[in-house]
C-alpha cells in the first residue's frame, strides 16, 4: 500500500469523490462532493491537508487536516485540526499503519510551520489517537443547560411546565441587558470575516449583542427534544453569555432546552453545569506538539483556551 501527503487543491474531482465513498462506508453518513468543497477548502487558506492510503489506485484510508489561524499567547499562528480520519473495514486491525500515515502528515504540516495539531476524536479512534499517536488530552468539554419545558423529558413531568415561566422569567431578570467588550483567553481562533462566511452559514441564526457582540446558534431536535444549541458567544464572557441566554430564550417560546458545549472559566447564573457523572456523552479535546521549541506544554492547560461547539462541525 501506498502514501501520499496532499493538499486538497492538488486532487482531482475523482480523488475527492472517492474519499466522500470512504467516508460513507466507514461513518455511514453520505458526504457531497459540495460539502467536501466547503469543509475543506473555503476556510481562509483555500485547502487543507490529507494523507491518503491507496491499494492500487482505491483510496483505503485517510488523514484529514484543517489549517485554521489561532492567537497563541502573544503569535498569531496556525494549528491543524484533524477531522474525519477513517480506514477501510478490511485494511483495519493494524495500528501501525495508521501511525505511518499520521507521521507523514506530521512531517507535512511541520514542514509548513503548523506546529500543533488537534481534535475531538469520536469513541473509536480516541484511544488509539492517545496510545499509537501519543495524543495529549486537554478536556472532556463540559455540557451547560438551561431546561425550559420539563415534560419534554419525561412525560411525569409536565405539572412543573406551568412552573418553568414564573422561575425562568425570575431568574434572567438577574441578568443585566448590558454586554462587555472584551475576553480574556491566551488561546483562541483568530476572527476574520472570512472564517464567519465559512463557519456560520445560512443553517446558523444570530443574536446582535451590544458593543458589536454576537451569539451563533443552531435548531435542532435532539432525541425528541427540541433544542436550542449556542454554537458562539463572542466576545466570550459571563456578562455576554447570560445575555444570550436570556434572549434566546425570550424569542423561541417552542424550545424546550437551551445548552452549551465548552470550557467556561466562570458560571453563568442562567445555565447549569451537568456534573461529569451525568454526562450523556464524552467530548474529549487532545492534541499533539509537532515542534517543541514553538510550543510548549501550557497548550495542553484548557485555562488557556477559548473552546466550544464553534471549533468543530458536530452542529
Amino acid at each position: 500500500m501506498d502514501i501520499e501527503v496532499v493538499k486538497t487543491n492538488q486532487l482531482t474531482q475523482i480523488q475527492k469523490e472517492a474519499i466522500c465513498n470512504l467516508f460513507e462506508q466507514v461513518f455511514g453518513i453520505k458526504k457531497t462532493y459540495e460539502e467536501f468543497i466547503h469543509q475543506f477548502e473555503r476556510n481562509e487558506f483555500g485547502f487543507s491537508y490529507f494523507g491518503l492510503i491507496y491499494n492500487n489506485e482505491e483510496v483505503v484510508g485517510s488523514y484529514a487536516v484543517i489549517p485554521f489561524r489561532y492567537r497563541y499567547f502573544d503569535s498569531s499562528v496556525v494549528f491543524g485540526q484533524s477531522v474525519d480520519t477513517m480506514i477501510s473495514e478490511k485494511y483495519r486491525g493494524n495500528p501501525f499503519l495508521l501511525k505511518r500515515l499520521a507521521e507523514k502528515v506530521y512531517k507535512k504540516l511541520k514542514a509548513d510551520n503548523i506546529n500543533f495539531v488537534f481534535g475531538f476524536p469520536n469513541d473509536n479512534i480516541y484511544l488509539v489517537r492517545k496510545k499509537v499517536l501519543k495524543w495529549v488530552d486537554i478536556y472532556n468539554l463540559d455540557i451547560y443547560l438551561l431546561p425550559l419545558r420539563p415534560s419534554a423529558f419525561k412525560s411525569l413531568l409536565k405539572p412543573l411546565d406551568i412552573f418553568m415561566v414564573p422561575a425562568l422569567t425570575l431568574l434572567n431578570a438577574f441578568v443585566k441587558n448590558k454586554s462587555e467588550a472584551k475576553e480574556n483567553f491566551n488561546i483562541y481562533k483568530e476572527i476574520s470575516p472570512e472564517y464567519l462566511k465559512y463557519r456560520f452559514t445560512d443553517d446558523y441564526k444570530k443574536i446582535s449583542l451590544f458593543n458589536n457582540g454576537y451569539c451563533f446558534y443552531k435548531i435542532e431536535n435532539f432525541k425528541n427534544i427540541n433544542t436550542a444549541f449556542i454554537v458562539d458567544v463572542y466576545p466570550l464572557t459571563k456578562r455576554n453569555i447570560e445575555l444570550a441566554v436570556k434572549l434566546l430564550y425570550q424569542s423561541h417560546k417552542a424550545i424546550d432546552l437551551i445548552t452549551y458545549f465548552g470550557y467556561l472559566p466562570f458560571s453563568p447564573i442562567n445555565l447549569f453545569k451537568v456534573p461529569e457523572k451525568y454526562k450523556p456523552k464524552d467530548t474529549f479535546m487532545s492534541g499533539k506538539i509537532l515542534n517543541n521549541e514553538k510550543i510548549s506544554e501550557k497548550v495542553f492547560n484548557i485555562k488557556n483556551w477559548r473552546i466550544n461547539l464553534s471549533n468543530f462541525d458536530w452542529i
